[in-house]
């Protein structure tokens, strides 16, 4: 159970700590857009994480944003190790996240909670909880299989947080059954941005690639198999002659990079761009396409559910531009019901859906800038601030005597 001090619940706090165990923040959605949000309504937002010096030389470590209220703490890598920490479940801690409870076992600020992202950053999240006397709160962006490393922990650790986001009400009931949580506790905070529509048509890709007067079919973030980017190559060569593949985003397995290379080799039906752009850029690569793709692997669960978590759903929303998804959960509700796109079985089906896609191209275009509003990132986060504002100023609400059976 957490130890939260009776200051802290006669107090309201304007200071949040974020904790990430992962180095790409520069380009995760999540954590930017709570950071921006949560200064915008008046906090001090700290972002607690490691650098990579891998990923930092591909441009994704270190957020560098001029955010009033929002500060970067990086993890000293000179720290000498404490003794080792245990929950006060018994549970020891992850030797790997010892480093930043050495560096600050005093918080730096008078926090009012702290927000871990994801596995890592939820048992980075509890351990300095308990060492401060300062509740958490855990974001989930990928779901680990039942029997993933430190499952157990995971799901403990959730239990005893204030509450779970995660980004559908989907991946909601799949995180609810896997931790152990009572439903009515994980809360949707979308993978979206803020801000309104952005209508305005780019030609980022036109100026950089000989693509001439063809439309262009967009696949960002991580170009992986994962994303099914090997089978959506190989279907370009079907596709109507007036459409053209471009992948824009980072591609961190070096084998699928070459074989990227090999295949596009004299094509100019594909074109491939691993340029990092800073995040004021970002939307300019979704203006310059005319369609995007939602495309997953569904090989685990995370996968499997993957469709309301994909952030370029929501970007491509609000810059006009439809998808086409591959069939999982949830997909047929989040793209066609919507009006938003078209769902395929697989790339095989990409020709046909690029054709009838097409022919309606403006239609579409205008349903998604109709429809973005709604999963505009403060629409879900705002009920968030406002339910913990309230848990926090009140013992009732933070329910501080509610115990939960942990494993070790």
């Amino acid at each position: 159970m957490q130890t939260v001090s009776a200051l802290h619940l006669q107090t309201s706090r304007k200071a949040v700590a974020m904790v990430a165990a992962y180095a790409w923040i520069n380009i995760s959605t999540p954590p930017l857009m709570t950071a921006r949000y949560l200064t915008q309504r008046g906090y001090l937002v700290d972002l607690f994480m490691d650098a990579d010096e891998r990923i930092e030389r591909m441009g994704l470590n270190l957020p560098k944003l001029d955010w009033e209220g929002f500060t970067v703490r990086l993890t000293p890598q000179a720290v000498a190790p404490g003794p080792e920490f245990r929950f006060a479940s018994g549970a020891r801690l992850p030797r790997e996240h010892q480093a930043v409870l050495d560096a600050y076992p005093v918080p730096p600020r008078d926090y009012g909670w702290i927000i871990g992202f994801d596995p890592g950053g939820l048992v980075r999240a509890a351990a300095l909880g308990q060492i401060w006397g300062v509740p958490y709160v855990y974001h989930s962006l990928e779901i680990a299989d039942a029997n993933a490393p430190d499952k157990a922990l995971e799901a403990c650790l959730s239990r005893e947080a204030l509450y779970t986001l995660t980004q559908d009400d989907l991946r909601g009931d799949i995180l609810a059954g896997l931790n152990g949580l009572d439903r009515d506790r994980v809360f949707v905070s979308r993978n979206s941005s803020l801000g309104g529509v952005l209508p305005e048509k780019h030609r980022r890709f036109h100026e950089r690639f000989p693509i001439r007067d063809r439309k262009v079919v967009l696949a960002a973030g991580t170009l992986l198999p994962d994303h099914c980017l090997d089978e959506i190559m190989r279907s370009v060569g079907g596709w109507p002659k007036d459409w053209v593949l471009v992948m824009h985003g980072w591609i961190p397995d070096e084998s699928f990079k070459a074989w990227v290379s090999d295949f596009t080799a004299g094509r100019d039906d594909i074109f491939v761009s691993t340029e990092v752009v800073p995040p004021e850029e970002k939307f300019a690569i979704f203006q310059s396409a005319d369609v995007g793709l939602i495309f997953f692997n569904p090989r685990d669960i995370n996968m499997a559910s993957g469709a309301g978590s994909a952030g370029k759903f929501y970007d491509c929303l609000r810059c006009g531009v439809p998808v086409i998804g591959n069939d999982l959960l949830g997909m047929r509700d989040l793209v066609e019901t919507s009006g938003c796109g078209l769902v395929v079985r697989d790339a095989s089906e990409l020709p046909r859906a690029l054709e009838r896609i097409g022919r309606r191209l403006e239609a579409f275009r205008a349903r998604c800038l109709d429809a973005f509003p709604e999963y505009e990132f403060s629409r879900s986060y705002a009920p968030i601030l406002e339910h913990t504002e309230r848990v926090l100023q009140s013992p009732d609400g933070l329910d501080a005597g509610r115990a939960w059976c942990c494993a070790s």
